[in-house]
């Protein structure tokens, strides 16, 4: 953490808690380097750890109005880094799950030659881009970018309903589209 000619935390917090971009990039200087280490501990990859702490800073920035002067703000930042670092890998192995649910569901224990893998890529491809629009973009949200349906509903705004029945009919029209090719 950087000390040198930072002003005293409180006053940051004030300038934060009022709008102020420059406390937020004073803060971002003081923490952003020992936050990316330690989010790199838990994640094991850089660009992932500078994602999680900038998505960290934003969220600070919209939270900013509900900071109390004398918040121990270090403590809160590597508590949030290091929560967000683990959802982040939550939502890692969730993404592996269904994905291979997916294509175990598509495919059985299909072992075919790289050839024929190709092919088989180029009908799903083929499969997901004749799908209705909604119901292309929330299966990809869901299995392509690993989004929970609560994600996908909130920055669409619609409910977590119509995700779950866009994302399960996508799923029957694709089984049904590849039966038997494989």
């Amino acid at each position: 953490m950087k000390s040198g000619n930072a002003k005293p935390t409180n006053a940051i917090l004030s300038g934060l808690k009022n709008g102020d971009q420059h406390a937020l990039e004073e803060l971002l200087s003081m923490y952003r380097e020992a936050l990316v280490a330690s989010a790199y501990v838990i994640l094991g990859d850089t660009a992932e750890a500078e994602d999680v702490v900038q998505e960290v800073f934003l969220k600070l920035w919209d939270k900013r109005a509900t900071l109390e002067p004398d918040s121990q703000i270090e403590n809160f930042l590597f508590t949030v880094v290091s929560n967000h670092c683990f959802s982040v890998l939550r939502k890692q192995k969730s993404l592996k799950l269904k994905e291979a649910k997916f294509f175990y569901g598509l495919v059985g224990s299909y072992n075919g030659s790289p050839l024929e893998n190709a092919e088989l890529n180029r009908q799903l491809w083929t499969a997901i881009s004749a799908l209705p629009p909604a119901e292309q973009k929330y299966f990809l949200l869901s299995y392509l970018d690993g989004e929970s349906h609560k994600e996908i509903a909130e920055r669409n705004n619609i409910t977590t309903q119509v995700v779950k029945n866009a994302v399960w009919k996508a799923l029957q029209k694709l089984r049904e589209k590849l039966k038997g090719k494989v």
